[in-house]
């Protein structure tokens, strides 16, 4: 063995006797403590160890909960772009349809506002614009909207996208006639080779000029809004339930 090696051995060797000497003297410690010092002795050294271990099992046991709770399920869900509603009326009509829905504890509407799509004619986005635009393709793309209220000029862009159902297929005879007047007609964009029909002016929308809850507001960008139910639509019924409440009231 070369002088290294020895001087290693040697080095570990002494660490090995310290730390048998480190625990005999804690050992010799607690048994010369009475009852408050060992008391004392344990919180100095152990409550941070207990602490940490606490907060992860809180940590662990809030991330079980959260996957095993049962989830509330949306039985409608709006989208209103560019303030379309504000928060006042947000809550409003939350409640309102939820009592109309007869809605239990595991279920709810939900109006979401959050959404800002900038309508530029030249077709440049901003960056919340494109991120927004992401967000709401993937939510229809996964079938999470039910209907979407936009300004005129978004929702022409979303018509042309085949984003909406023909409203004269989908609701009911005496709201579609009572509701003629304000229909909002345009036509898609797309392409379909098995429909020659796709690009007839058909009404996508209806036009909430005339609304109660629209009384007295004036939009900063001077725009109609349009209201819209989404072509895969998980909760038709419902959607159809608000278009009669809103235009009832």
């Amino acid at each position: 063995m070369n002088n290294l090696d020895k001087k290693t051995k040697r080095l570990h060797d002494d660490a090995t006797i310290y730390q048998k000497r480190e625990l005999k003297s804690e050992k010799t410690k607690l048994s010369e403590m009475n009852i408050k010092e060992k008391l004392s002795y344990f919180k100095t050294y152990y409550a941070v160890k207990t602490f940490f271990t606490l907060l992860i099992l809180l940590g662990v046991s809030l991330t079980l909960y959260s996957m095993l709770k049962p989830k509330v399920k949306p039985v409608l869900y709006v989208v209103a772009i560019n303030s379309s509603i504000d928060n006042d009326l947000v809550t409003k009509l939350e409640e309102e349809i939820s009592g109309l829905l007869d809605i239990d504890d595991m279920e709810k509407v939900i109006i979401d506002n959050t959404f800002y799509i900038q309508n530029n004619e030249e077709g440049l986005e901003t960056s919340d614009t494109a991120i927004n635009q992401v967000k709401l393709t993937t939510f229809i793309a996964a079938r999470e909207i039910d209907l979407i209220i936009a300004p005129e000029g978004v929702f022409s862009q979303y018509v042309k996208s085949d984003f909406f159902i023909n409203l004269e297929e989908q609701l009911p005879n005496d709201i579609f006639v009572s509701l003629s007047e304000q229909l909002y007609f345009g036509k898609v964009e797309v392409d379909y080779d098995d429909d020659p029909n796709f690009n007839e002016t058909k009404p996508y929308g209806i036009m909430l000029d005339n609304l109660s809850y629209y009384e007295n507001t004036d939009f900063p960008d001077g725009e109609k809004r349009i209201l819209g139910i989404v072509a895969n639509s998980p909760h038709k019924d419902n959607s159809i339930s608000f278009i009669r409440h809103v235009f009832e009231k």
